[in-house]
């Protein structure tokens, strides 16, 4: 793992959010540009609904897990949270 400790998870989701937000433009385009024409803006809203969804279901789980950051259940939980975050893609 790159991170040990929550800190540094937070500081390496910033640059992984940096790079995403790099890579979301092109991938509209490119997905506007393959789609069918009737399915163009179905597909940019589901992949705008579902990626607010997402934020939702982190903000819980990290309310749910982490309710103060600096305790004790944080240095146990961080890795569970990282884990549970993958259900949603699979």
């Amino acid at each position: 793992s790159f991170a040990d400790g929550p800190y540094s998870l937070m500081a390496l989701r910033f640059v992984f959010g940096c790079f995403y937000g790099i890579g979301v433009g092109p991938s509209i385009t490119l997905q506007i540009e393959t789609s069918p024409a009737a399915w163009r803006g179905h597909l940019v809203n589901f992949g705008c609904i579902f990626f607010a969804v997402g934020e939702v279901f982190a903000a819980c789980l990290m309310v749910w897990f982490m309710p103060n950051i600096d305790g004790l259940e944080a240095a146990k939980n961080w890795r569970f949270l990282t884990a549970l975050s993958v259900v949603p893609g699979v």
